[in-house]
C-alpha cells in the first residue's frame, strides 16, 4: 500500500472519528424533546381551538388554558406521554397517544427532527380531536 493511501485512509478514519465525538456531545436531551415537542404541540392546539372560536376569544381561552393547566417551557405537562430513548450519538422521542406508541422525533447533533403543526393537525383529525 502506497503512503498516500495510507494517509487518505487515516483521513477519513479520523473525519469519521470526530463526526461520531461531535455526535455523542451535541445528542438532544429528553427535556430538548419535551420542548420541542410541547412547543408544536401548542402551536397545533392554538390552531384548532382559533378555528372553532375565532381568533380573540381562542387567543383568551390559550391565555387561561396555559396559565391553569398546559404549562410553559418551564412546566411541561406533556412529560407524561413522552418517551425518549438516548443512543448517545442520537435520540428517540415516542408519544403514548391511547395507549398507541408512536416515534414523534428524532435528535441528533443539537437538532430534533419531529412533525410540524400541519401534521399534529392531520393526526388530531385521526383521533377525533
Amino acid at each position: 500500500m502506497s503512503t498516500m493511501k495510507k494517509a487518505v485512509g487515516l483521513v477519513i478514519f479520523l473525519a469519521f472519528v470526530g463526526l461520531l465525538v461531535a455526535m455523542f456531545f451535541t445528542c438532544p436531551t429528553e427535556k430538548d424533546h419535551r420542548r420541542h415537542l410541547h412547543k408544536i404541540a401548542m402551536s397545533a392546539l392554538e390552531h384548532k381551538v382559533d378555528e372553532r372560536y375565532g381568533p380573540e376569544v381562542g387567543g383568551l381561552l390559550m391565555g387561561v388554558a396555559r396559565m391553569s393547566f398546559l404549562g410553559n417551557d418551564d412546566k411541561i405537562h406533556i412529560e407524561r406521554l413522552v418517551r425518549v430513548e438516548n443512543y448517545y450519538l442520537f435520540s428517540v422521542g415516542h408519544l403514548d397517544l391511547m395507549g398507541n406508541d408512536h416515534i414523534v422525533s428524532v435528535g441528533v447533533m443539537n437538532h430534533i427532527f419531529a412533525p410540524d403543526k400541519d401534521d399534529i393537525l392531520e393526526m388530531m383529525s385521526q383521533y377525533g380531536l
